[in-house]
């Protein structure tokens, strides 16, 4: 579970990378987080940084922290969750099984969700996690079909059980960004270089 965590934040940061492909391909919006307005030169930097977005096609979401890191920390993560769609990839306790107790992607489906991630799951073996009093209120949901189709719709895809029958090929061809938990996609991503694969295990 520990490593599971571990992971967890290598994927927060793919999510940062997730949200910067996507801005650059659809001209969206960009966060920027500034310490304080309490100094010119974070004043300045911030409008310079603004109007450069603004000049290549971005909208700007310029903030400012008031010297308290923790909330300049907080920014950032609502900047870079907020919207954000994540297909993960497995969510069995272990590799092509269909057992859910103790699977550490309960958790991370929860967690993603509860940090307003639009999250969808693929588990040819899990067809459906139910409320049933003990799983995470935000893991609830149906299984994906796993297609061409949702691997492009997300920002990013995360490969958090390996089963076997998932082709890995396919996601490294098709996912924006892989954030592989599980060093699954080891053997592929070579052959696709152009995709972004991080966290590996």
């Amino acid at each position: 579970m520990k490593n599971m965590k571990l992971m967890l934040a290598g994927a927060m940061f793919g999510l940062v990378a997730a949200s910067t492909q996507v801005s650059a391909q659809d001209k969206g919006t960009v966060g920027v987080s500034m310490p304080t307005k309490s100094s010119a030169r974070w004043i300045t930097d911030g409008d310079s940084m603004v109007k450069e977005l603004k000049a290549k096609g971005y909208k700007a979401d310029l903030q400012y922290a008031d010297d308290d890191i923790p909330n300049q920390l907080a920014q950032i993560e609502n900047m870079v969750t907020k919207g954000a769609k994540v297909l993960v990839l497995g969510v069995a306790y272990k590799k092509d099984i269909d057992d859910l107790r103790e699977s550490p992607a309960l958790e991370i489906l929860d967690l993603l969700t509860n940090k307003g991630v639009v999250v969808s799951y693929h588990d040819p073996y899990v067809p459906e996690i139910v409320a049933d009093g003990h799983t995470p209120p935000g893991a609830v949901g149906t299984s994906v079909a796993f297609s061409d189709a949702a691997l492009r719709h997300a920002d990013a895809v995360m490969v958090v059980t390996d089963h076997s029958s998932i082709d890995y090929d396919r996601v490294c061809n098709h996912a924006q960004l892989v954030i592989d938990t599980r060093n699954a996609c080891a053997k592929h991503e070579r052959l696709h270089p152009e995709r972004a694969v991080v966290a590996h295990a």
